[in-house]
C-alpha cells in the first residue's frame, strides 16, 4: 500500500486509501438515492390513494342518500318502479331544456329529475314546491327527443 501522503496516481486499483473510500462512498451515495426514491414513490402512490378514496365515497353516498329521499317524497304522490334503482339528475338550465323537450316546460333550475331506465320512466319532481311537475316515458329510439337526464348530480357528469 502507498503512503497517504503519497499522490494517487488515478489507476484502476492503485491501492490508496483514497480510491478505495470513494468507490465505498459512490455506493452508499447511490444506495441513499434509490431508497429515498423508492420512499417518495411510495409517498405519493398513498396520497394519490388516499385522495381518490377520499373524494369518490362520499359523492357516491351522498347520492345514494338523495336519491333515497326523493324516492320517499315522489313515492308520496305516485307510484313508482320497484326493482330498481333510479338514476337522479338536476336541472341546471331550465331554458335550454323548455326549448328542446316539451317534457320540461314546466320545469326550473335546481328540479329533480328521476329516471328509471328498465321501467322506461321519468319523473320531474320540484323540491320547491313538493310537487310533481311532469311525469313520462323514456324513449331509446335515437329519432325521439328522451328524458334522459341532462345534468347529473356527479362533478363529472356532461350537458348533453
Amino acid at each position: 500500500m502507498k503512503n497517504s501522503a503519497e499522490i494517487c496516481s488515478g489507476k484502476k486499483d492503485c491501492g490508496c486509501s483514497f480510491c478505495s473510500n470513494n468507490k465505498s462512498r459512490g455506493s452508499k451515495l447511490i444506495i441513499a438515492i434509490v431508497v429515498l426514491a423508492l420512499l417518495a414513490l411510495a409517498g405519493f402512490a398513498g396520497y394519490t390513494y388516499y385522495q381518490k378514496g377520499n373524494t369518490s365515497a362520499p359523492g357516491k353516498q351522498d347520492d345514494t342518500k338523495e336519491i333515497a329521499s326523493l324516492v320517499k317524497k315522489i313515492g308520496r304522490l305516485i307510484v313508482l318502479p320497484t326493482g330498481e334503482q333510479p338514476v337522479l339528475a338536476t336541472v341546471k338550465d331550465a331554458a335550454s331544456l323548455k326549448a328542446q323537450q316539451p317534457f320540461f316546460a314546466g320545469a326550473e333550475n335546481g328540479d329533480k329529475l328521476l329516471i328509471y331506465t328498465e321501467a322506461r320512466k321519468a319523473f320531474l319532481y320540484s323540491e320547491k314546491t313538493g310537487k310533481l311537475i311532469n311525469v313520462g316515458p323514456v324513449m331509446n329510439d335515437d329519432s325521439v327527443p328522451t328524458a334522459e337526464p341532462v345534468t347529473k348530480t356527479a362533478p363529472e357528469a356532461k350537458k348533453k
